[in-house]
């Protein structure tokens, strides 16, 4: 017998369901969407640029919009990180009560892990910067 299973959030494929309540994972996913496409076009135009000799600022836009896009994946990445060695006390939503006892006697640096994808998203921007700043030179 086969078991349909509703999900009142609506279907899993339609990202848009996700603004309603995680408006994180809803800018994450647009984000990963637009990035599939756009990696496409960018490896193709990164082939073209072997052949084609005067494309490097339409290669370099193109990176830019790349790194742009990839930022959201930088930190959920590090988000998702962070999240299994705290085992769930960093950004995790769980019982006051449970989440005291686990933090005192398993993890109490759980909270503490909370800055790293913020600081690995900062280095991230730093990076875009300092790429920017090496093309103008």
């Amino acid at each position: 017998m086969h078991k349909n299973l509703y999900d009142v959030r609506g279907k899993t494929t339609n990202i848009s369901r996700l603004a309603s309540f995680d408006q994180w994972a809803f800018l994450h996913m647009v984000f990963y969407r637009i990035a599939i496409f756009a990696s496409i076009a960018y490896g193709i135009l990164v082939l073209l640029w072997y052949a084609v000799p005067g494309l490097d600022f339409e290669v370099k836009v193109a990176t830019a919009l790349i790194w742009i896009l990839f930022t959201p994946q930088v930190f959920a990445a590090r988000k998702a990180i962070v999240m299994t060695l705290s085992k769930g006390m960093a950004f995790g939503h769980l019982n006051t009560e449970f989440e005291k006892t686990y933090k005192a006697k398993y993890h109490p640096l759980g909270g503490a892990l909370i800055v790293l994808p913020y600081i690995a998203t900062a280095i991230w921007i730093l990076g875009f910067f300092a790429m920017l700043v090496w093309w103008s030179l």
